[in-house]
């Protein structure tokens, strides 16, 4: 007798968790996970400390209690430098630690491929309620204010799921062109629409992405001048390492805090290249017209500050900003082509570099702030003379990429064209 064979029964594929509540999950998994990479060092150098008789008298609790400060420091919230009767404040964050947030919410929202608005809201708020939870049970006697920190977690995690879900449903749409099996430049165009520059959304999409070119643009000559000046500076952070006599796991928990620290030391690094310079304590100036050196905190990152002064010249390095604005409105030229207004390349332009000044600038307030009590009591750049000096390295920049550079290519065509 043969046996018919039965088909396996169908399975119903299992409903996808609603945005709001993914969100909220995913908020709440981010705050954990970069709660816990920051903490976990805390503990481990309390621990390599303690079996050598330092910091006897503190507890996990205290260590775990520093770590949470330090976590809470780098969302922009304010710490307490030593006791409360004190009154000492410490208002610089390390923006390694905001950077990590960012890229662990940005990890979490891209694999949900692009969930919108709801996923992003609900995301926030999981991310600021486990903020605030962490606050009041582990780290409320060593926080000074938590309203700062909870409207930085907010700005943290609002950008890292913001671009993780545009870059899910960039992913998303790849993924939709690639199973109609279209040639490759057709692919392209619809998997990345092109920007229409001629409605006025278009023409914002415009700036705002020419003003994200600038500024990169910018940061990335900061970061090529303070690799140089690390190179040049090696032996003192040489010295400065040594002089702290750290053992192995210090050593690790010093290059973390270095590490966390580096973002700071880039933005400072834009505020030298563009001119106005910046102080690390009161009575401290770097700039490339003239140095006021003082006495720096004993922490090896800060071995790339120069001791002497600038030698002739090197003034002239505040026209590296502006041609970095050039490139920046070469390539917004280039989207706007085709407009049939001779003036448009150059008004937007003109409104990317302002965009692109307040960003790098707002960077640079945020990397400051108060290290400790005393002269250490105020770090980083001053605002306007920094928003200036970057607005008109930036306008000049873009006038002359736009105006009188030629044309480098016509637009892509668009979807309608094709």
């Amino acid at each position: 007798m043969t046996q018919v064979p039965v088909a396996p029964a169908i399975r119903p594929a299992p409903r996808p968790m609603r945005p709001g509540w993914a969100g909220l999950l995913a908020g709440s998994e981010a705050a954990l996970l970069s709660w816990v990479a920051v903490t976990i060092p805390a503990v481990a150098a309390f621990t390599s400390t303690a079996a050598f008789g330092y910091n006897a008298d503190m507890t996990w609790a205290g260590a775990a209690r520093f770590g949470s400060s330090v976590w809470v420091l780098g969302h922009f919230g304010w710490t307490l430098a030593g006791s409360p009767a004190d009154g000492a404040v410490i208002t610089l964050s390390p923006l390694g630690i905001a950077l990590l947030s960012v890229l662990i919410c940005g990890f979490l929202a891209r694999g949900q491929s692009g969930r919108g608005p709801a996923f992003v809201a609900a995301g926030v708020g999981g991310f600021v309620l486990l903020e605030a939870a962490i606050i009041w049970i582990v780290a409320s006697s060593a926080v000074s204010s938590a309203g700062p920190a909870l409207v930085g977690g907010a700005g943290v995690a609002l950008t890292g799921l913001w671009w993780g879900d545009r870059l899910g449903a960039r992913r998303l749409r790849h993924q939709l062109a690639r199973r109609q099996y279209l040639p490759d430049s057709v692919r392209r165009r619809r998997g990345d629409p092109p920007i229409d520059s001629v409605t006025p959304v278009g023409r914002l999409l415009v700036v705002l992405r020419g003003a994200a070119a600038i500024a990169c643009l910018v940061l990335a000559e900061g970061a090529v001048l303070l690799v140089v000046a690390m190179f040049a500076g090696w032996t003192r952070f040489d010295e400065l390492f040594a002089a702290l006599g750290a053992d192995l796991v210090g050593a690790v928990v010093l290059i973390l805090l270095c590490l966390a620290l580096l973002p700071n030391a880039l933005t400072w690094a834009v505020a030298y290249l563009a001119g106005p310079g910046f102080t690390v304590g009161e009575e401290t100036m770097f700039s490339p017209f003239g140095i006021t050196g003082g006495l720096e905190p004993a922490l090896p990152l800060f071995g790339w500050l120069p001791t002497t002064d600038p030698p002739a010249g090197l003034g002239l390095i505040v026209i590296l900003p502006a041609l970095a604005a050039l490139l920046g409105g070469w390539w917004m030229h280039r989207h706007l082509t085709g407009t049939g207004h001779w003036w448009l390349p150059g008004v937007l332009a003109l409104a990317a570099a302002g965009v692109a000044a307040l960003v790098l600038t707002g960077l640079i307030v945020l990397a400051g702030g108060s290290i400790g009590p005393g002269r250490m009591a105020s770090s980083g750049a001053a605002a306007w003379p920094l928003l200036g000096w970057l607005a008109l390295e930036l306008i000049a920049g873009v006038t002359l990429g736009s105006w009188l550079l030629p044309r480098p290519w016509r637009a892509r065509p668009s979807d309608s064209q094709s």
